[in-house]
């Protein structure tokens, strides 16, 4: 994996050690890197520079799944876990986590429009349908985190908040459901999140996911096939 070139992917607090920030930043890293790809991605499948390396299809639908997913799980920790805490450190915020509930609607919306128009790939009019539908995305879901680290990140840092992102107040479903879910997140999540990042700041990441330590190198492998199957 390429080494972390950008201010803006140190995500680890001051002693090197991963905090919910990182991994709440490390997500809006993730998050503009692919809507930056997808539309490539889409352009190259519309007019290939090379038959020989048409991304696929398929690998890009199942990368949007994971990536989707991802970014719904994100809105709803924000509107569950963060906002409310978030709110009563400082009141001044009220306004603008009004404005982030009305951008999540409306994300849903564009997000919506991605999905419908992935689906039907490879037709030659869906082509151009996702990309403008991946440019709307990439625009809205660009002002989207700006707002927020703008506003939120700012108070996050100087309290050091936590959320409590498990137990009583989470959401429903028996334990074992829960637990599945968590599993296959994590299996597309952590990867994902790690695609770019420096060993360093990856091995920081997995130290607050300790569960998953072990099984991480097969799901960056499963990640990384997935990803050369569309993305090079």
């Amino acid at each position: 994996m390429p080494t972390t070139q950008s201010p803006r992917d140190q995500l680890l607090d001051g002693d090197g050690r991963a905090t919910f920030l990182s991994h709440f930043l490390g997500a809006h890293r993730a998050f503009r890197r692919d809507a930056a790809r997808f539309p490539v991605a889409l352009r190259r499948i519309g007019a290939p520079e090379d038959p020989d390396r048409i991304p696929h299809p398929d690998a890009l639908r199942r990368h949007w799944e994971g990536y989707e997913a991802a970014m719904v799980h994100h809105h709803h920790m924000e509107d569950e876990l963060l906002f409310p805490p978030l709110r009563n450190l400082d009141p001044a915020v009220g306004e603008v986590i009004d404005e982030l509930v009305v951008q999540h609607h409306e994300l849903d919306g564009t997000i919506a429009g991605v999905h419908e128009a992935l689906v039907r790939l490879p037709a030659a009019d869906a082509v151009e349908q996702s990309v403008r539908a991946c440019e709307e995305l990439a625009a809205g879901l660009g002002r989207h985190l700006a707002l927020e680290e703008e506003h939120l990140v700012p108070v996050m840092r100087a309290t050091m908040l936590e959320p409590r992102l498990h137990g009583e107040g989470e959401p429903g479903g028996t334990q074992e459901e829960r637990g599945r879910s968590e599993a296959t997140g994590h299996a597309f999540v952590l990867p994902w999140m790690a695609d770019g990042l420096d060993d360093d700041t990856v091995a920081a990441l997995l130290g607050s996911e300790p569960s998953a330590g072990a099984t991480f190198p097969a799901w960056r492998a499963a990640y990384t096939d997935l990803l050369n199957r569309w993305w090079w």
